[in-house]
């Protein structure tokens, strides 16, 4: 097999390993497990290992032709770690917004966190053991303390999530609790409520932090 057959049959692989590297990266914006990032960096290790042979043989075929056209195999696989940096930014500026505050709540094996940024958004997380989903949309805030998810499509999709949310609306409250020292500590919670505005019961109960 000539050099040049086999650079380019390691840079089409190399081209096949970084398609899925992109969508890996892109489905951090949905979806992540403990070992994500293990993944990633031995995928990235993959590329890494299929670029060098095509790199190393470009800049052979520059010493001897002197042609700056031998390095369009490297260039394509320069290109491609640009597109990771692209896909990696993509996926961190859904959440670039500042965090107003956040709200925790857990249930069974079950978890969830809810972050309600500046721009009138917010991320909720849902946790199962290792792994963990996220949803995103809009919500509305109305005298500091009327909470309202205008997303809420997924809830009915999910009976892990079910379990821990049963409505879009609710209310902050602050109550005043004795510590350990038996000092008073103000807490603050989300309630869940119906379209009412009235306690559901059963409910998860948020703390605010």
């Amino acid at each position: 097999m000539t050099g040049f057959i086999k650079r380019h049959i390691l840079l089409a692989i190399a081209i096949g390993v970084a398609y899925f590297i992109n969508r890996f990266i892109l489905s951090g914006a949905h979806q992540e497990m403990a070992f994500d990032n293990y993944i990633l960096y031995f995928l990235y290790g993959v590329y890494g290992l299929l670029c060098i042979p095509v790199i190393r043989r470009d800049i052979k075929d520059y010493k001897r032709k002197k042609r700056l056209a031998v390095f369009t195999p490297s260039l394509i696989a320069f290109a491609i770690v640009f597109s990771f940096v692209c896909s990696s930014k993509s996926v961190r500026d859904l959440d670039k917004s500042p965090v107003v505050f956040t709200a925790y709540g857990m249930s069974d094996f079950n978890g969830m966190n809810i972050q309600f940024r500046d721009d009138g958004t917010y991320k909720l997380t849902e946790w199962v053991m290792f792994m963990a989903e996220f949803y995103r949309g809009g919500c509305r805030i109305d005298n500091d303390s009327l909470v309202t998810l205008i997303n809420k499509e997924y809830i009915e999709e999910s009976e892990d999530m079910q379990r821990l949310l049963k409505s879009n609306i609710f209310v902050i409250r602050t109550r005043v609790q004795n510590n350990e020292l038996n000092a008073a500590d103000t807490i603050k919670e989300l309630i869940q409520v119906d379209n009412k505005h009235n306690y559901l019961e059963n409910s998860t109960v948020f703390r605010i932090r």
